[in-house]
C-alpha cells in the first residue's frame, strides 16, 4: 500500500511541476505561510489553489518567484556560514589536540615518564 501511495505522489508531483513549473515543495515555499507540498497537491487537484490561476492557466507571479529565490539565497548563505563556523571550530579543536599532544610529549620528556602520561 505504501508503494502505491509513493507512486501516486510521484505522479502528482510531475503533474504539479508540469502545471506550475515548480515542484509542490517549491510552490509551498513560494506561497509561504500555511502551505506545504501536500496542501499544494490537494488544492491543485480540487482547483482551489488561490493566487495561482490567471486567465485559466496555473501560474506563479514573478514577485513570488523572486521572493522564493531571495529566501533560498538567504538559506544557502546561512548554511554556508554555519559550515564555515563548524570547520573553524573543528580546526581549533584539532589545533588544541595537537598542542596537548606536544605538551604531553614535553612533560614526559622533562619528567622521564615517557608513555606513562595520558590526557
Amino acid at each position: 500500500m505504501e508503494a502505491v501511495v509513493e507512486i501516486f505522489e510521484e505522479v502528482e508531483e510531475s503533474v504539479v511541476e508540469e502545471k506550475l513549473g515548480h515542484s509542490p515543495t517549491e510552490v509551498a515555499e513560494i506561497l509561504g505561510e500555511g502551505y506545504d507540498s501536500k496542501r499544494v497537491r490537494r488544492e491543485l487537484r480540487s482547483g482551489n489553489l488561490e493566487g495561482l490561476k490567471v486567465d485559466g492557466r496555473w501560474t506563479i507571479t514573478d514577485e513570488q518567484i523572486e521572493s522564493y529565490k531571495v529566501l533560498q539565497a538567504e538559506k544557502a548563505q546561512e548554511r554556508a556560514e554555519a559550515k564555515k563556523e563548524a570547520l573553524a571550530e573543528a580546526a581549533a579543536a584539532k589545533e588544541t589536540s595537537e598542542e596537548l599532544d606536544e605538551l604531553e610529549e614535553v612533560i614526559e620528556y622533562e619528567t622521564g615518564t615517557a608513555g606513562e602520561l595520558s590526557f
